[in-house]
């Protein structure tokens, strides 16, 4: 996994809202043990882990309270495999959102001057902490979501606050090539392997699409067979893309497609919508796959598949059962830890580190 995730947050608002959807995530012959790491930075009201690297560091943000004197923040956090916290913050920050994570501890993200209504801007920290900006040339705001294990960045950028976006390529020298699928009123990449392909969505103004763009800078767009709009949410070293889809009746399913075009879709059974938000090449040659389901009571349960087509659901041992809680799983490494935040029966968010 060398993606991010509050760009899904943007991609989502493109599907219509579900409906019923159910059948596909069938348990494994035999399953074993798992335990959880249940987490939160200090003084936080809401944890949220977003990403995780092979080393067991998790990157995240959480929401500080608001007082008298100041207005609520939200700040980026950088947790070691040790449980050790690290705020993370570019100078005057009041809002850091870090979106990806590679195995040398590079980590990107965007951030904002002023909690509403700011110009957000790019930026990448140094394992040793240091900040270097990422704005592409003319851009109002600048979102990077992913990098891979040499340092490519990408992501996406606006000219205008509500203007059509575009994707862009940063490469370790800080040259940035920006990009559009054709056709595109929107461009949003989501994942960089490391080859440099990368994968993400876009809209024509009607629905959305996925696409995948090769190092050569070719463009391949995609869709699920008889989808409303597809929504690509990462892809591993291997190519393969996950994501979901909506139905014309409105429903709501993860899907996985192979680097040869072939395309597989999957839900979690009994589920009334299946998110997929990140996989993980294995080496075995397979992939492991996360993401979360909501049942009828839009209560949200995380879960681990393979390509085998084995998986199984989990549920933080602090989630709440009731409407808007449960576990929602984000990132996963190629040994199946995974990473998220569950809501509990007091709506608080809180982290997480499940270890197979």
């Amino acid at each position: 996994m060398e993606n991010r995730q509050n760009c899904r947050s943007h991609s989502k608002i493109w599907l219509v809202a579900a409906s019923v959807f159910a059948i596909g995530l069938t348990a494994p012959p035999a399953a074993h043990a798992s335990y959880f790491e249940e987490f939160d930075a200090p003084g936080a009201t809401a944890t949220y882990a977003i990403s995780i690297n092979s080393n067991g560091n998790v990157a995240g943000f959480y929401i500080e309270p608001k007082t008298a004197h100041r207005a609520l923040f939200t700040h980026g956090f950088f947790r070691l495999a040790n449980g050790t916290i690290t705020t993370v913050d570019p100078p005057s920050s009041q809002f850091t959102s870090p979106q990806a994570m590679n195995g040398n501890d590079i980590m990107v993200g965007y951030y904002s001057f002023r909690r509403r209504g700011g110009r957000f801007h790019g930026f990448l920290r140094s394992p040793g902490g240091t900040f270097t900006e990422i704005d592409v040339d003319q851009a109002r705001d600048t979102f990077p979501a992913a990098i891979n294990a040499s340092g490519q960045v990408t992501g996406y950028y606006d000219l205008a606050t509500g203007s059509n976006c575009h994707g862009f390529l940063r490469q370790t020298d800080g040259s940035v090539t920006a990009f559009d699928v054709p056709q595109a009123q929107c461009t949003i990449p989501v994942g960089i392997n490391k080859s440099g392909t990368i994968a993400g969505s876009w809209s024509d103004g009607v629905t959305s699409h996925g696409f995948v763009r090769n190092p050569d800078g070719t463009l391949i767009s995609f869709d699920v067979p008889a989808a409303e709009g597809t929504v690509a949410e990462s892809l591993d070293n291997a190519g393969r893309v996950i994501g979901h889809y909506s139905t014309s009746s409105g429903l709501i399913e993860a899907f996985l497609r192979d680097s040869d075009g072939t395309i597989t879709t999957f839900s979690v059974a009994g589920a009334l919508q299946t998110f997929a938000t990140d996989l993980a090449a294995r080496k075995n040659g397979g992939a492991a796959a996360t993401g979360y389901a909501y049942d009828v009571n839009f209560h949200a349960t995380g879960y681990v598949r393979g390509t085998e087509g084995f998986g199984n659901t989990f549920e933080a041992p602090g989630a709440g059962g009731g409407t808007g809680q449960g576990t929602f799983a984000t990132a996963i490494i190629s040994d199946r830890r995974i990473t998220g935040y569950y809501v509990d029966q007091s709506d608080i968010t809180h982290s997480f580190i499940r270890i197979p």
